[in-house]
């Protein structure tokens, strides 16, 4: 899970340049419980 979470992490903040939380968790459920489950 910590991997997946810093891969999400890395490609959300590049793709986005903002932080990866605000569009992710916004965009899918699924990002938002990694991210939650990665912390």
């Amino acid at each position: 899970m910590s991997l997946r979470g810093d891969a999400i992490r890395q490609a959300g903040a590049n793709k986005a340049g903002r932080p990866y939380r605000i569009r992710n968790a916004k965009a899918s459920p699924f990002f938002s419980f990694c991210l939650r489950r990665a912390e």
